[in-house]
Parts: structure tokens; sequence; C-alpha cells
């Protein structure tokens, strides 16, 4: 729901990892016709996960303030997963801690809340996943951020900076993975190669232990860096594995 710079990146990472996707974007849908996009009800009624990217609009046409309400977590396929990395008051807090609690849905991921930096503790409680609003925390998104408020000053007051980049962005502390897929699936080969990318399980542990650290968190995050930073060497290669993960950003070499 909402496919512009950040969907649409999940939107490419869902289909390399084999997904059907369904794509919920009404402004886009009005520019460029309502062909690839569907309904908010056909993507609640019909999906096995829900992730949010929207902006958080108070009131007109596009309002997704309370988007994710009692009325329409009604409508949302038994037994589904919601992921909210967008704005906290997108979802009404109390309606997705009845419906978690109720089993409506099988649970939750918050890396948003509403009232941030407080998030409530009963729902803190309820989330599979929890975090201090770090989503686009890694180093390539600040790099990325960084150019495009640049570029825009540069434009504005025409500043030779256009193609200025930053320098120094600090490597990976383990740049080089070494996977050996004997016995493994194609899922667990590439789950694994994420992984040592990035626990979220990290993150959400010191949330939950320090939840009224919410800023402390964020202004001091550790370095992440995203898929292409990384080499990967596989021993033992299972079919499509090579593919997968060079199509997610990876550089990899195989081995015997």
């Amino acid at each position: 729901v909402g496919v512009g710079h950040v969907g649409s990146k999940i939107e490419k990472l869902a289909r390399i990892l084999g997904m059907k996707v369904l794509l919920n974007d009404p402004p886009r849908a009005r520019t460029e016709g309502n062909s690839g996009f569907v309904s908010i009800q056909e993507i609640l009624a019909g999906s096995d996960i829900i992730t949010l990217h929207v902006p958080l609009n108070m009131c007109g046409e596009d309002m997704s303030y309370h988007l994710i309400n009692e009325a329409t977590i009604g409508l949302i396929k038994p037994g589904s997963w919601l992921i909210n990395t967008s704005r906290g008051e997108v979802v009404d807090g109390f309606a997705l801690q009845q419906a978690i609690s109720n089993g409506l849905i099988s649970g939750a991921v918050l890396d948003v809340w509403e009232n941030e930096p407080v998030a409530h503790p009963s729902l803190l409680d309820l989330v599979t996943i929890a975090t201090p609003h770090i989503a686009g925390y890694s180093a390539d998104g600040k790099r990325n951020g960084t150019v495009q408020v640049v570029q825009s000053l540069g434009k504005h007051f025409d500043l030779p900076v256009m193609d200025w980049v930053p320098s120094g962005i600090p490597l990976p502390s383990e740049a080089e993975i070494k996977i050996d897929c004997l016995g493994q699936s194609l899922e667990k080969t590439v789950y694994q190669a994420i992984l040592q990318t990035y626990d979220v399980a990290e993150d959400d542990f010191r949330f939950r232990s320090n939840p009224a650290d919410f800023e402390i968190l964020r202004g001091n995050y550790p370095v992440r860096r995203e898929f292409p930073a990384y080499k990967i060497t596989l021993k033992n290669s299972v079919p499509g594995a090579k593919e997968m993960l060079e199509a997610l950003g990876f550089s990899v070499i195989e081995s015997r």
C-alpha cells in the first residue's frame, strides 16, 4: 500500500523472492491509469502480508490517517501479517491491539508508532517485531537522502554540486559472507545470506529492553549496510541461489 520510492523497492524485492504482488496507490492510479493497481479492499482481503508505505495525510482524497482501523482490519484475510514502516498514525493502534489479541491477524511488525517517541506498552508487548523508526536508517539510505538534499539545494541555488556524493561510508564489519549450501533449500540459503547482513531481532531486543530510549536508539544507531555492500561466496550452491542473490544486489561467487 503506497508504491512510491520505498514501496517500489519492496515490490521489486518481493517479486525477486517469488511472491505475487498486489499494488495499491491511488495517486499513481489516477495519473497512470488503474492497470496494475488494485483497491485497498482487494489488498486487505487477498494478501498474506500487507505492508504500508504511504505518507501521513490527515484529510483529503488520499487521507491515510487511521487507514488501518477497526473497519478495515475487519476486511483482512485471517492469518495475515501487517507491516507498517510509514507513519505511526496510519494505523489505529488500539484497533490493531484488539485484532492481535483476538487472533484476527497472525501478527504485526511495527517500525513506527502513534505518539512517537512513545510506543504504547500494551501494543509493544503484542507485536512480533518492534523497532524505533529505523527502517530507513541504513548508511546507504542516509547517503541517498543526503545526496537528494544537496542536489535539491544545488538546483535551487544554481550551485556546482550536482555530481557530489559523500565518501567514506563505513564498510560492514563482515563484508564477506561464506555460505555452505549443502543440504539447504534455495529459500534457506537466501534467508541465511540476508540474516547475515542484518538481524532485525537485535534492533527489536534493544528497543524492548529500553522503550523510553526511542530517540537515543535512533541517534546512536549502529552502522547498517544494504546488500550491494556485501560479497557472498556460495559453496555447494543450490540452483537459482546465485541468480536470486545477485538480483537482490549481492556480489556472488560460486565455489566447489
